[in-house]
């Protein structure tokens, strides 16, 4: 199950009506969803998604007398406009790809609004508190580097999707490439150099990113290279395991841990970390109400307790886990007749 509030309420429910059901010790979590909180979290920071508040009809020739009044003749309706937050600036020709990105994001709400309004909550709740806490500790964002960081993503995906839907600016890319020395013809990213003079053009200066933004999107190509390893793995034909995925969801915290401490980062990459390392440590902490995560670990014939101690578990902590492995395994499967075997079977996992 995914991570919102009703999939609570559910394990809470189903014990009552499957006996083998053990509540929250058995409510596994999507790591998929977790993950995508985490990068949802992040990337926050360098790209503002536009929230819907209302549809209304509006006439084609219809004269905007205010920025949140519209004037129309109800006899000539013809189209649509959606209206996103008052706060949001008029467009101007440096805001192009933040406009059109955000036309985008709009029109993606209808594939599951339920879904998508959690983790905007939740991405908003966490950022919110991300950037209080790197206040308390010294770091802020000011204003120039906050609206810097926000075209970032809108004018690099922008400018990928115009590259991908239209043929004449894919022809000119490819060309581009290819006089490219440094990428001898292989055009794998939207390289500096290349994309300067991709945007030369009036049509496309609104997606051209200041030497600035080029330093901060290299620091944030670092960090969203730590969630590859991840994708890697659920993108396979096959599920992952547990046992896959636990231990990527760890290396994934250190290397945030690691950004966050880094005092080369900009302010901004420093609390962006800070915000995706906050959902990280909530869900670490609920799996550890889900004893599934921990018989998993133990049960793995090359893991076993032995991987929390390399890990860093204190003695204590691992006596607790052998204790509710102990517990399970009794419960679940122990008998009179085969006391002998399972004793047996106790020792090899530990």
């Amino acid at each position: 199950m995914d991570n919102a509030a009703n999939c609570d309420s559910l394990a809470r429910q189903l014990p009552l009506h499957l006996e083998n059901f053990r509540g929250m010790a058995s409510r596994t979590r999507c790591f998929a969803h977790i993950v995508n909180l985490i990068a949802k979290s992040f990337i926050s920071f360098f790209f503002r998604k536009p929230e819907k508040k209302k549809t209304v009809t509006i006439a084609a020739d219809t004269i905007r007398a205010h920025q949140n009044q519209v004037i129309m003749d109800p006899h000539t309706i013809t189209e649509s406009e959606i209206i996103v937050d008052s706060g949001d600036e008029l467009p101007m020709d440096s805001e192009q790809a933040v406009s059109e990105e955000a036309e985008v994001n709009l029109n993606s709400f209808s594939e599951d609004d339920g879904k998508e309004l959690h983790d905007n909550i939740a991405v908003k709740t966490f950022r919110g508190k991300a950037i209080q806490l790197m206040k308390d500790d010294g770091i802020s964002i000011d204003a120039s580097e906050h609206r810097m960081a926000m075209q970032i993503f809108p004018r690099v995906a922008g400018l990928a999707r115009k590259v991908h839907d239209s043929t004449t600016l894919k022809e000119k890319f490819d060309a581009l490439v290819l006089a490219d020395p440094e990428l001898k013809g292989t055009p794998k990213v939207l390289e500096r150099q290349v994309v300067k003079q991709l945007t030369v053009g009036s049509d496309l200066k609104g997606f051209r990113l200041s030497e600035e933004q080029w330093n901060l999107a290299q620091e944030v190509e670092e960090v969203l290279l730590l969630f590859e390893s991840f994708t890697l793995l659920f993108s396979m034909k096959d599920v992952p395991l547990v046992v896959e995925a636990l231990p990527e969801l760890e290396n994934l915290e250190l290397g945030l841990l690691a950004v966050r401490k880094d005092e080369r980062a900009s302010n901004v990459i420093h609390v962006a970390a800070q915000a995706a390392l906050l959902v990280l440590d909530k869900y670490s902490v609920s799996t550890n109400d889900c004893e599934v995560y921990l018989i998993s670990i133990v049960m793995c014939p090359d893991r076993k307790l032995k991987w929390f101690k390399d890990h860093g578990c204190t003695t204590q902590q691992i006596k607790e886990i052998k204790k509710i492995v102990i517990k399970r395994w009794k419960e679940t499967y122990i008998s009179d007749k085969s006391s002998a075997f399972n004793i047996c079977c106790e020792a090899r996992c530990f």
